[in-house]
């Protein structure tokens, strides 16, 4: 597909709302990843313009295993044209994330802690709410490539 085909498809595909609880593994986050980036493939939008939506997932969803409880992980997924609305909430015991200044790994050889940076660099947007036993990072992810703005 051509880069004004591929325009013209992103400008009309149609909205996909996708909801799903996902358990607490590591293999269940990469098959819902992939269901997720299937449903939007289905509705029109291109392999490429999702690489960033699958990232985002990837990186919400294995923070949300590694940081929860064994409680089910919820995914809200709400792709409109041109960006996609992200919402993981995830039972914990503690919530301890960082400010926004300190996302990112303590230093460059650190084996963790680069997710919500990284969320945070393809995103338009995030937020990481706090309350008593639960965590709700919402982001919004654009949907077209920065070279095509």
């Amino acid at each position: 597909m051509d880069k004004d085909r591929d325009d013209a498809v992103a400008a009309t595909t149609a909205a996909l709302t996708f909801v799903v609880d996902v358990a607490p593994d590591l293999d269940e986050v990469a098959e819902v990843r992939r269901r997720a980036i299937g449903e939007a493939e289905a509705v029109g939008y291109s392999t490429a313009r999702l690489q960033d939506l699958a990232v985002v997932l990837s990186e919400l969803l294995t923070n949300a295993v590694e940081s929860g409880t064994s409680a089910p992980i919820g995914l809200e997924l709400r792709v409109v044209p041109g960006r996609a609305h992200v919402v993981v909430t995830n039972a914990v015991d503690e919530a301890d994330i960082p400010p926004r200044k300190d996302w990112g790994p303590e230093t460059l050889l650190a084996n963790r802690g680069r997710g919500l940076a990284i969320v945070e660099a393809m995103s338009q947007h995030v937020v990481v709410e706090k309350s008593d036993g639960e965590v709700v990072v919402r982001a919004v992810v654009p949907l077209v490539h920065m070279s095509q703005n």
